[in-house]
C-alpha cells in the first residue's frame, strides 16, 4: 500500500475513534463506558518471522488496572469467539 493510501486510511480510522468518543460523550457515559481500541497495518517490510506494524490507538480507561481488566476481557472474548464463531450468545453471557 502506498504512503498516501495508508495515510488516508489511518485518517479515516482516526475519525472512527473520534466518533466513538463523541458517542460516549453524547450519552454522558464517560463514567460507565470504557474502551480500548487499536488498529494495525502490517508493513511491507515484515517477514514471515518478524512483523512490523503501523498502529493507531484510542482509549478512555481511567487507570492501569482498568486497562488490564479490559484487555483481559477482550482476550477472553477473542478466545471464546475463536473457538465457536457461531455462538454470539456465549460471548455476551460470559462478559456480562
Amino acid at each position: 500500500m502506498d504512503e498516501i493510501l495508508m495515510k488516508t486510511m489511518f485518517e479515516e480510522v482516526r475519525g472512527l475513534f473520534d466518533e466513538l468518543e463523541e458517542i460516549v460523550r453524547k450519552y454522558s457515559a464517560e463514567d460507565k463506558v470504557s474502551y480500548v481500541a487499536s488498529f494495525g497495518l502490517m508493513e511491507e517490510s515484515s517477514t514471515e518471522n518478524e512483523h512490523h506494524w503501523k498502529m493507531g490507538y484510542s482509549w478512555n480507561v481511567r487507570d492501569d488496572d482498568q486497562f488490564d481488566e479490559i484487555q483481559y476481557l477482550q482476550r477472553e472474548a477473542y478466545l471464546i469467539e475463536s473457538d465457536d464463531e457461531d455462538d454470539d450468545i456465549t460471548f455476551r453471557a460470559l462478559l456480562n
